[in-house]
């Protein structure tokens, strides 16, 4: 019985060698060029036209999963009214610093 396994073995073997080499030498052209930003499905659904909608689930079935989040939320609520302040600040500093250098 264990030579018939391991004959099956260099069997499945030699198929994958075979089915690897098929694809190297012919890729399929079927392939859609990925684009080069964002790389994952995920971020490219949260960036789509309805991204606020994904994220707003993902952000509620979190609170869901998670409730004491929301008592953390609430503990921080007063720095929101900080994050135009810090997004001006992003902006002026941060932003246009990476786009002089491209």
């Amino acid at each position: 019985m264990p030579t018939d396994a391991l004959g099956r073995l260099q069997l499945t073997r030699a198929e994958i060698a075979e089915a690897l080499e098929a694809l190297r030498l012919h890729p399929p052209s079927s392939r859609r060029p990925q684009p080069d930003f964002p790389r994952s499905a995920l971020l490219r659904a949260a960036l789509a036209p309805n991204g606020r909608l994904v994220l707003g689930g993902a952000a509620a079935t979190l609170l869901l999963l998670r409730p004491g989040l929301l008592l953390a939320l609430t503990r921080y609520w007063r720095v929101a009214s900080w994050l135009p302040v810090a997004r001006i600040l992003l902006n002026r500093y941060v932003v246009r610093r990476n786009e002089t250098h491209e």
